[in-house]
Parts: structure tokens; C-alpha cells; sequence
């Protein structure tokens, strides 16, 4: 990948994941205990720079159901090799349901966005990718290609070790 394009998208991505949250909710948020404890990101090369609960769109309530939202920003602790200061960042988010079946349409639908959202505009609902664990829905968002593509694998399953999910 061309070395301009890439820190071209990393810069972009630091900026979108924080606007992501600002935008996609009701700008009602809080503070939150972590999803994955800090000494847990540090042992994959992660740092969080925080955690909040978030309020629910109203597309989100009609679409999918009441849920408890929390997100935790994470960024990479060393930059991306050959790329000094241009670090990878995304979002992890637990939305978490009344029930197993509410959650279940959730991770079905986990790319499902408002009619007229822009997805080129608005990559993190592109690029995501999730599991369920009863009924809550964990997911890793972000707005870099590259990461979701070589990053976000390996980071799915760390955290489907730290859920103790086995298999989907």
C-alpha cells in the first residue's frame, strides 16, 4: 500500500472513531468500567484512552431493541512500523440485550446502519466484526481498511479467549 494512502487512512481513522460515537448516538454519554481491563490491552499492545456508556439511537431502539451500550476507545501502543507516530485505533463495544434472541438479530444484523448513512463516509459500520456471548453482542469497529483487514482477526479472538467463547 502506498505509504502516503496508508498514513493518509491512520490519521483519518484517530479522527473518525472519536466522531463515531459523537455522531451515532444522542450525545448522552457517561463514563463506564473498561470492557478489556487495561493490563489485558497492554499484554496485546493496546492502551485504552477511556470508556462510556452511550445512549441508543432511536434507529437503533426500533431496529434491534433496548439495549445497554458501552464503548471503549483503544489505541495501539507502538506506531505502525515504518510509520512514526501513526498509530492503529477502534473501537470495542458490549451492547447488551433483554434477551438471547435480541441479541442474536443484533450480531445478524451488525453491519445495519440508517437508510441514508453514507458507508464510505461512515466505514466504521463497514468495517466491524463481532461474536455474541448470551445476550450480549461485542463488537471492534473502526475506519481503517488496513487494521480491520490484518488487525482485527487476531484481536477478535483474543477477546473470544477472554469471553470464553470456543466457537460461534
Amino acid at each position: 500500500m502506498n505509504r502516503q494512502l496508508a498514513v493518509g487512512l491512520v490519521f483519518f481513522a484517530a479522527l473518525a472513531s472519536a466522531a463515531y460515537w459523537v455522531t451515532s448516538t444522542e450525545l448522552s454519554a457517561s463514563s463506564a468500567d473498561s470492557i478489556v481491563n487495561e493490563s489485558i490491552l497492554e499484554d496485546w499492545g493496546y492502551r485504552s484512552l477511556g470508556s462510556n456508556r452511550v445512549s441508543q439511537t432511536e434507529y437503533q431502539k426500533e431496529v434491534f431493541g433496548e439495549a445497554e451500550i458501552r464503548t471503549q476507545s483503544i489505541r495501539a501502543s507502538e506506531a505502525i512500523e515504518g510509520m512514526p507516530g501513526y498509530f492503529c485505533s477502534f473501537v470495542i463495544v458490549e451492547e447488551t440485550y433483554p434477551s438471547v434472541d435480541a441479541a442474536s438479530k443484533r450480531r445478524e444484523n451488525l453491519h445495519a446502519h440508517e437508510t441514508g448513512l453514507n458507508s464510505k463516509m461512515n466505514a466504521e459500520f463497514v468495517l466491524r466484526d463481532g461474536f455474541q456471548v448470551q445476550n450480549r453482542v461485542l463488537f471492534a469497529s473502526t475506519e481503517v481498511t488496513l487494521f480491520h483487514e490484518v488487525g482485527m482477526p487476531s484481536l477478535l479472538e483474543k477477546m473470544r479467549e477472554m469471553e470464553g467463547v470456543i466457537s460461534e
